[in-house]
């Protein structure tokens, strides 16, 4: 509706303010004017980086619930697998935690069925 405003705009409306609020009180309204669209463009400001704050916090939410989702389904599929190896023995990791001290010669990575 208001296209830019050019250099003779300008000149009409400041003289029309020089008339209605005189030379002394023209300074200040400016400064009233200048601090009050500083303020504005604060608020502005904190309300858009609150609004980015929330959205990243709820896409963090999402991916916690993704994650613990996935990992409820590896945990499921390692039970699966589990009960599948059921009847074939255990495999425990080799190293000193299980009695092989590397003296035996086999290996001892996979227990043997009672």
């Amino acid at each position: 509706m208001f296209g830019s405003i050019g250099g003779f705009e300008m000149l009409v409306l400041m003289a029309i303010g020089l008339l209605v609020f005189g030379p002394r009180k023209l300074p200040e309204i400016g400064r009233t004017l200048g601090k009050a669209l500083v303020e504005f463009r604060k608020a502005g400001m904190e309300l858009k980086n609150s609004i980015e704050r929330e959205v990243n916090l709820e896409e963090l939410n999402e991916l916690k619930e993704s994650g613990r989702a996935v990992g409820r389904e590896v945990s499921a599929g390692i039970d699966s697998v589990k009960q599948g190896l059921g009847g074939l023995g255990t495999v425990e990791p080799p190293g000193p935690a299980n009695g092989a001290e590397g003296g035996d010669g086999g290996g001892g990575d996979v227990a043997k069925k009672d």
